[in-house]
């Protein structure tokens, strides 16, 4: 019996927060939170998108050639994100080299505990390969974002650490 409504409050600071809610009226949800903030600083804003789809919103077809995996993350972006590279960066793993591409070169991501974690999710849905695909990752960010050989390792080391940390609750000789 609880409410599934979504609330906009303001914090002391200032901070505005939505929550509750449904995935289904994200966008009277943020026209919500967009009328609040433009209330509080006095000003007037335009139209938002109305009814026009979210990017990759559109569905693609099973007959598509594209991977159901790339389907459900990209939706109809999933041909653009093969059409930058359709190689499986490990044997075995469903992680194209495509998909850094579009990490980096569209989705602006920077750092690569993003990419491994938020933009493929290879993290926690190809643990099999997590390490390798983590290894195959790091040098293609470094050539497309500009980074030194030190930064490419801080990198790696950075989100091992996290892959270490993740299992620390495991006993030693816990195989699970």
């Amino acid at each position: 019996e609880i409410s599934r409504k979504d609330e906009v409050t303001v914090g002391p600071g200032g901070v505005v927060s939505i929550a509750g809610g449904k995935l289904t009226g994200f966008r009277q949800m943020a026209a919500d939170v967009v009328d609040v903030v433009a209330e509080r600083f006095d000003r007037s804003l335009g139209d938002g998108p109305g009814s026009k789809p979210i990017p990759g919103g559109q569905e693609v077809s099973a007959g598509s050639g594209v991977p159901l995996r790339l389907r459900r993350l990209y939706g109809s972006e999933a041909p653009a994100v093969m059409a930058l590279g359709d190689q499986p960066l490990v044997d075995g793993a469903p992680v194209v080299a495509g998909e850094v591409a579009w990490a980096v070169e569209v989705e602006a991501a920077q750092t690569l505990e993003d990419v491994v974690y938020r933009r493929t999710r290879l993290a926690w849905y190809v643990p099999q390969h997590r390490d390798a695909l983590t290894q195959a990752i790091a040098p293609m960010m470094a050539d497309r974002l500009g980074w030194s050989d030190a930064r490419r390792d801080q990198e790696l080391a950075s989100v091992f650490a996290r892959f270490d940390d993740e299992l620390a609750f495991r006993g030693p000789g816990d195989p699970s």
